[in-house]
C-alpha cells in the first residue's frame, strides 16, 4: 500500500495497468477474430463436403433412373420374349442392378431367369409407378434372402399413350458405403439416413446403426433437418459436444434421404484451443516484459525528480549544500525549467 501512496508508485502502477489492459484487450480481439475465422472456415469446408457427398448419392440414383427411363419404352413394343430377355440382361450388366424385371398389365413378369408366376399388379412399386406416371423410388428395405439393404426404382412405360407395364430395378446400397468412405473427413463421421430415420450407410468404425426417429438424443437434429433441409446444428450426444452438418436429398416426390456429417466440436477446434493457449501465454510474457521495461524507464526518468526532492527537502531543513546545483539535462522540458529555477533560488540565498 505504501508503494501506491507515493507519486512514483502511482505512475508505475497506472502505466503498468494501461500496458496490461491494452495488450490484454488487443490479444482478446485477435483471439476472437482467429476463432471466428476458423469457425467460418470449418463450417464452409464441412458444408461443402456434405453438399458434394449429397450430390454424389443423388447422381448415383439418377443414373439408374435415367437408364430405366430410356430403356422402358422399348418393352412396350412388340418384341419376342428372347429379345426382351436380352434387353433385361443388358440393363442389368450396364447398370449393375441386383435384379431387373419387367411387369406387364396382364400380370406377366419377365426377369433375368425368364417368366415368373408372381402377379406384380398387387405390388406397391407397381401401383405407385402407374399412379405417378413417371419413375419412382421406393423406401429402403432389407432383402429377405441376402439381408442387405435395397432400394427399387420403377419406371412405367406406355404405347401410344396407353399404360403397358413397369420396368423395375433393385439396387443394393453397399456402394453407398464405398462412396461415403471416400468422402469421409479427417475429423467426423459421414452417414446417410432414409426418411424413416434408419441408417442406409455410415463410416462409423463400430458399424453401429443409428435411427434419427427413435434416438431421443437425436430428436433436435431430426427437427432441424425437417425445418431447414440444409444446415448445421450443435448439440450434446452421448456426452460429446457434437456438431452436425446436413443436407436433404430429394429422390422422388415422396422419398427423401439425408446426408449428415457429425463430429466432436472439441476435436475440430482443438487446434484453435491450442492456438488460443499459446496466444495467452505469449500475451502474458509480453505484458511482463513490457512492464519490466516500463519500470526501468520510469526509474531512470524519475531520477531528476528524486534529486529535486532531496534538494528541496534539505532547503526546508536548513542544512542544504548551497554549492550544489541540480543537473540540467538540456531536454528543455518541465523538469529542466524547475531545476533552473531551483539553482537560481539557491544562488540568491546569502
Amino acid at each position: 500500500m505504501g508503494f501506491l501512496r507515493s507519486f512514483k508508485g502511482r505512475i508505475i502502477f497506472s502505466s503498468a495497468l494501461l500496458v496490461a489492459v491494452s495488450l490484454g484487450v488487443s490479444n482478446f480481439l485477435e483471439n476472437q477474430k482467429l476463432s471466428n475465422e476458423m469457425y467460418i472456415q470449418n463450417n464452409d469446408a464441412m458444408s461443402l463436403l456434405v453438399k458434394e457427398s449429397a450430390q454424389k448419392v443423388k447422381t448415383w440414383i439418377s443414373t439408374f433412373k435415367y437408364a430405366l427411363q430410356k430403356s422402358a419404352p422399348g418393352f412396350a413394343e412388340d418384341r419376342s420374349e428372347e429379345s426382351r430377355l436380352l434387353m433385361v440382361k443388358q440393363i442389368s450388366l450396364v447398370s449393375h442392378a441386383t435384379s431387373v424385371i419387367v411387369a406387364y398389365t396382364d400380370g406377366s413378369v419377365l426377369g433375368r431367369k425368364g417368366a415368373s408366376a408372381v402377379d406384380p399388379r398387387t405390388r406397391v412399386w407397381y401401383k405407385k409407378a402407374q399412379q405417378a406416371g413417371k419413375g419412382i423410388v421406393t423406401n429402403v428395405y432389407t432383402d429377405a434372402f441376402t439381408g442387405k439393404k435395397l432400394v427399387s426404382i420403377a419406371e412405367p412405360f406406355y404405347l401410344n399413350g396407353v399404360f403397358k407395364g413397369v420396368l423395375l430395378a433393385d439396387i443394393e446400397l453397399d456402394a453407398v458405403n464405398v462412396m461415403l468412405k471416400r468422402s469421409k473427413p479427417e475429423t467426423g463421421e459421414l452417414a446417410l439416413y432414409a426418411q424413416s430415420g434408419i441408417t442406409i450407410a455410415s463410416t462409423t468404425a463400430n458399424g453401429r446403426e443409428y435411427n434419427l426417429n427413435s434416438d431421443p438424443e437425436l430428436n433436435s437434429l431430426e427437427r432441424a433437418i425437417d425445418r431447414n433441409k440444409v444446415g448445421s446444428l450443435e448439440y450434446v450426444y452421448q456426452n460429446m459436444n457434437a456438431i452436425s452438418y446436413f443436407e436433404t436429398i430429394s429422390l422422388s416426390d415422396d422419398i427423401n434421404w439425408v446426408i449428415v456429417i457429425t463430429a466432436d466440436k472439441d476435436i475440430i477446434f482443438s487446434n484453435l484451443k491450442s492456438a488460443l493457449n499459446e496466444s495467452i501465454i505469449t500475451a502474458i510474457a509480453l505484458i511482463v516484459v513490457s512492464i519490466g521495461i516500463l519500470i526501468l524507464l520510469l526509474n531512470r526518468f524519475y531520477r531528476p525528480i528524486l534529486s529535486l526532492k532531496e534538494t528541496i527537502g534539505a532547503l526546508g531543513q536548513g542544512n542544504a549544500d548551497l554549492t550544489r546545483r541540480l543537473v540540467i539535462s538540456n531536454n528543455k522540458d518541465d523538469l529542466d525549467d524547475i531545476a533552473i529555477s531551483v539553482n537560481q533560488f539557491v544562488c540568491v540565498i546569502p
